[in-house]
């Protein structure tokens, strides 16, 4: 029966009439001694059939002429390779999983090397489909011998196997029809020692079956299924489409189309390989994960762009109308960009150092060496205009504890070196650090340098890339309300709530006028009718800062209240602090999220 155990076997043993021989065994001839990489020579013949070698790569997924065919299912239904043998007598042959039904990478590259390649077979427009059950099983026990051996095996058809596929021309895809999370990964085999040698599983969740591609064979689409997928392309222009499920699409070189279809989508790739690529339809839950540290990102039209390494890179992105709401970087260096309609409610974007959030932009970049984060360009931009100096500022940072670890013990000379090389990137040229080092010896401040710094033409040279693409500053009135509707209200604010509150604080209204209106409000009063004041604190710290009061803190906010102090003073107290801010953070400053 084709697919079947005995049919594997048929390929196995045509295999060995080819000239082809085991991993584990040794060859003959100019051959001899050439064991799979990995395998220990000095090892016996039954441990040499049991070793996986280097990178697990001796199994029948590369090969059928591998004597370990066994492998398993984690709980999310990925395979995990296992080193068992096809011998009936031994008990893990009977494992319930489908069997190699053609030569896989390395049996096709030995047999082309040896007589040639077929290069018209399968040369038309060809579809690749993942199965999608494993029924009937591949073959059932037998009844046990005396020894506990089964002595008969029935076989059945096998509904899930593995295939290599073998194409030469046509444009080409892979498929999956089911409901099933699964894995298509058009990366062909690589035929070295890394862990795509014999190509890469192409299969759905807990099934026995699916595909690897042979080295040199070019499948250009692949389109998913209703679960959740991870559909990998390769180096040449891919049509890659999610469908159903948050799908996770990978378009690799070439300028790729892209479509998640339905769901939270998330389009991965390193920055050159992102760009030039299309994403044929929009949402807004979707995302774009770069591999390397993004530090600006807008949406012009339906051009994103995004610099990396001072390099700005583009993809379209069809049907857009947003801007990202935020660009985050993880401990392991992707950068996360999301898009939200949302964010013009929050904030403006700058494009140059003229204003006070393109000069907070500047001088955190010249002290720190890093962008601002989105609150701090929002408390720094508000600190400027309301008439704080941009030395007076940079002070500020120089003696947080973040500036002190950098420049607290320095010198005036050292200070000076330090600022070049991390606000500039550069060591000082003996003319400039001589200029500033007299400045300071002179008794100048050295915000006043960080300033100079911050502005100069070299920086403004330095940071053109990120301002040319948009850097988002939150609006710290906008902000304020925001932090009001989520200490008070337990929610986001709506898009009119926070555009006329806003319009209101920019009008001259106060912030404890707002906390007065939101604390009158039919809402507040349906949410929290008759709060004590130890209640009407305790709420505010779960809303506003997400736990239950300290102890001084509790104590400290009721005897504010019972010395007079209005509750709208303690709403804005708590909603504003450093603690509160930093809480918030996500909901207001990097995902600008308001209620539907």
């Amino acid at each position: 029966m084709r697919h079947a155990h005995f049919f594997r076997t048929f390929i196995h043993e045509t295999g060995h009439g080819l000239g082809l021989k085991h991993p584990h065994d040794s060859g003959s001839g100019a051959f001899s001694p050439n064991f799979f990489p990995g395998i220990d020579p000095t090892d016996t013949s039954a441990e040499r059939q049991r070793s996986l070698g280097v990178l697990e790569l001796n199994h029948m997924f590369g090969s059928v002429m591998s004597y370990l065919h066994g492998y398993e299912f984690d709980d999310e239904g990925h395979v995990d390779v296992q080193p068992t043998r096809q011998r009936p007598v031994a008990d893990d042959f009977f494992l319930e999983h489908g069997f190699a039904a053609t030569p896989m990478a390395y049996d096709i590259a030995a047999i082309q090397y040896l007589y040639g390649a077929n290069t018209t077979y399968a040369s038309g427009d060809d579809v690749y489909v993942l199965p999608d059950s494993n029924d009937p099983a591949p073959f059932v026990r037998g009844e046990p011998n005396e020894a506990g051996v089964p002595e008969s095996i029935v076989y059945q058809p096998d509904t899930a196997f593995w295939s290599c596929i073998w194409d030469t021309g046509g444009t080409d895809e892979m498929r999956y029809d089911g409901n099933r999370n699964a894995i298509l990964d058009l990366t062909a085999a690589t035929l070295d020692q890394s862990a795509t040698g014999y190509g890469v599983l192409s299969y759905a969740a807990f099934i026995g079956g699916g595909y690897t591609i042979a080295n040199g064979v070019v499948i250009e689409n692949a389109t998913g299924g209703g679960g959740n997928d991870l559909i990998t392309g390769n180096a040449v222009a891919n049509l890659l489409v999610g469908r159903g499920g948050n799908d996770t699409l990978v378009g690799g070189a070439g300028a790729d189309r892209l479509s998640g279809g339905a769901g939270a989508d998330v389009y991965r790739g390193t920055a050159a390989d992102l760009d030039g690529d299309t994403i044929l339809e929009f949402d807004k839950t979707d995302t774009v994960e770069v591999q390397g540290l993004v530090s600006a990102a807008s949406l012009d039209g339906e051009t994103l762009s995004f610099v990396v390494d001072g390099v700005t890179h583009r993809m379209t992105i069809n049907g857009a109308t947003a801007v990202p709401v935020s660009v985050t970087a993880k401990a392991d260096g992707v950068s996360t960009i999301r898009f939200s309609s949302n964010a013009a409610a929050f904030g403006d974007v700058v494009r140059d150092l003229a204003g006070a959030g393109g000069q907070v932009y500047a001088a955190y970049d010249a002290v720190f060496g890093r962008d601002a984060t989105g609150l701090e360009l929002e408390r720094g931009a508000a600190a400027l205009g309301g008439g704080t100096s941009l030395a007076a500022l940079a002070t500020s940072l120089l003696a947080s504890p973040e500036g002190q670890a950098l420049y607290g013990s320095l010198d005036n000379a050292a200070f000076v070196n330090q600022l070049y090389q991390t606000g500039l990137g550069r060591a000082a040229d003996p003319q400039g650090a001589a200029g500033w080092v007299a400045f300071l010896d002179a008794g100048g401040a050295r915000g006043e340098v960080v300033a100079g710094f911050a502005l100069s033409t070299e920086n403004a040279a330095q940071l053109a890339p990120e301002l040319a693409v948009g850097v988002f500053v939150p609006d710290a009135e906008a902000a304020a309300v925001a932090r009001l509707y989520h200490g008070l209200l337990g929610r986001a604010p709506d898009a009119a709530g926070l555009a006329s509150w806003t319009a209101s604080l920019e009008g001259g209204a106060t912030l404890t006028s707002v906390a007065d209106a939101f604390l009158i409000s039919g809402e507040y009063q349906a949410r929290s009718p008759g709060l004590s004041n130890t209640a009407f604190v305790d709420a505010l710290y779960n809303d506003a800062l997400g736990r239950t009061p300290d102890t001084a803190g509790a104590v400290g906010w009721n005897l504010e209240l019972a010395g007079g102090a209005s509750r709208a003073t303690v709403a804005i107290g708590i909603a504003e602090s450093a603690e509160a801010a930093q809480h918030l953070a996500g909901a207001i400053e990097q995902s600008y999220t308001l209620a539907s």
